[in-house]
């Protein structure tokens, strides 16, 4: 008798856990969904500073599996972002010109329009001291506006960051 309640409580648990995992999954894809919708070419300024233009492109790769960002394309300063799904996850690597490569994940959420990326660990980092993006933000206003900001990061702490808002060119 004591058999049959344990697999019973078994299969129940299971039966509740399933359709769990199964939402996490579509949420993932749902967001990451968004951020493919931004492939195209996008403009716009660095901390509301209107002198110096930024250009922006995101491009889908890899048969949609993965969405490449170049930030600030034309100058010494073009960096890559490279964001993609892991299981039940919005990752994203940041290929920063001080020459280290930052990997995030996204905070969960249900918020589609609203990314939360922090630091997981990185390549070309002898340390996580050693300076590098650790957080950044992405705020999609509609198909037209986005907003990103980022945190730099050195000797452990907080050392510089920078806002981003881009009007959608193409």
């Amino acid at each position: 008798m004591k058999s049959i309640v344990f697999i019973n409580a078994l299969l129940l648990g299971a039966l509740w856990v399933a359709p769990t995992v199964q939402a996490d999954s579509t949420n993932a894809e749902q967001r990451f969904e968004a951020i493919k919708a931004l492939a195209g070419k996008w403009q716009g300024y660095k901390d509301d500073d209107k002198k110096d233009v930024i250009n922006v492109e995101f491009k889908l790769l890899s048969g949609g599996s993965a969405v490449a960002e170049f930030l600030m394309t034309g100058t010494t300063m073009e960096m890559l972002r490279v964001f993609n799904r892991d299981g039940d996850h919005v990752m994203l690597t940041h290929y920063c010109m001080v020459g280290n490569q930052s990997r995030m994940r996204a905070a969960e959420s249900t918020d589609k329009k609203h990314f939360n990326f922090s630091f997981t660990d990185g390549t070309n980092l002898k340390s996580k001291d050693d300076m590098h993006v650790h957080n950044i933000s992405m705020t999609i206003k509609n198909d037209k506006e986005l907003i990103e900001s980022f945190e730099m990061f050195d000797t452990g702490m907080k050392s510089m960051g920078a806002k981003f808002t881009l009007t959608r060119v193409k």
